[in-house]
């Protein structure tokens, strides 16, 4: 049985990945050890110094950071996103060195924000532009440089679930009929579904394929407009409410301009062509209507 450290565990794409982990040992770093019960399989911990000395692990996925969507990005904020990404980073990196650990896979995430808000499309191979999002995600790869192997990457588009993260934060507005759209927005918006993340992390864990950086986005990049419209008729509700994405921006700063209004056109060139990996939701307008229909 392979023995797994997994941290971020609790969030939410660990929670989701967790379901689909079998035949395996995890041990799994939180601040929330104690609202979860150990099962044979699955134990929480607080601190790497409750880890038995002499354990091993096969595989570590580095998933431990705060939701960059939660709310706005006031300087505290910002503080409080590189800290629960490098410092945990590192932290785990000290652990991995000081214990001599030589895992045969290391996944690590990031996320699309690592390209900056720049137009036209963008592949693993593009060169970002600067900004608070790239800054942070730079470092965030960088800080995983120091592990004792060289991991797998996964630069993470806005993850799609019905259970949790955005979809849930916006399904409220929307199942009341107050959907809306970005007035005469031309930006494009990239997103991956749950079911494909763990499924791609799965399938890096099984086959560790020799390409190290990989855009987590499903290959049906939509426009902004398309997408919250897509939700509207998923949801079978109308969407009327042309939302003035400069006001929405003026309102938000940083975090509505390289966030929630700008254009992402991110394609996973590195899984489409460097591993045999079928996406299981690679067209937006059939993923929400799977998600929704019960």
């Amino acid at each position: 049985m392979k023995k797994i450290l997994l941290t971020g565990g609790t969030g939410f794409i660990g929670r989701h990945f967790m379901q689909t982990t079998k035949d395996a040992e995890t041990y799994i770093l939180t601040r929330q050890k104690f609202n979860f019960k150990n099962t044979p399989s699955t134990i929480y911990i607080e601190n790497y110094n409750e880890l038995p000395e002499d354990i091993r692990f096969d595989v570590v996925i580095n998933l431990a950071g705060e939701n960059i969507a939660a709310r706005p990005w006031t300087n505290k904020r910002k503080k409080e996103l590189w800290g629960s990404r490098i410092k945990t980073t590192n932290a785990l990196s000290h652990y991995l060195t000081a214990t001599e650990q030589t895992p045969s896979c290391i996944l690590q995430a990031s996320a699309i924000g690592y390209y900056g808000v720049q137009q036209g499309s963008l592949t693993e191979t593009s060169h970002p532009v600067d900004g608070f999002s790239h800054r942070l995600c730079e470092a965030w790869e960088k800080a995983a440089d120091n592990f004792p192997i060289k991991p797998y990457v996964m630069r993470l588009a806005p993850v799609l679930s019905p259970n949790g993260g955005f979809l849930k934060n916006i399904y409220w507005p929307f199942k009341l009929g107050l959907g809306f759209h970005f007035w005469k927005s031309k930006a494009k918006f990239s997103w991956i579904s749950m079911a494909d993340v763990c499924g791609f992390m799965q399938y890096l864990i099984e086959n560790q394929p020799a390409e190290k950086i990989y855009n987590l986005t499903s290959p049906g990049v939509v426009g902004h407009t398309d997408f919250y419209k897509s939700l509207s008729k998923a949801l079978h509700r109308p969407n009327l409410l042309p939302l003035p994405e400069k006001l929405f921006n003026g309102i938000l700063g940083d975090f509505g301009k390289e966030l929630l209004t700008a254009n992402f056109d991110v394609h996973p060139d590195h899984i489409l062509q460097k591993t045999d990996y079928n996406f299981k939701h690679p067209h937006l307008a059939d993923y929400l209507t799977h998600a929704y229909t019960k």
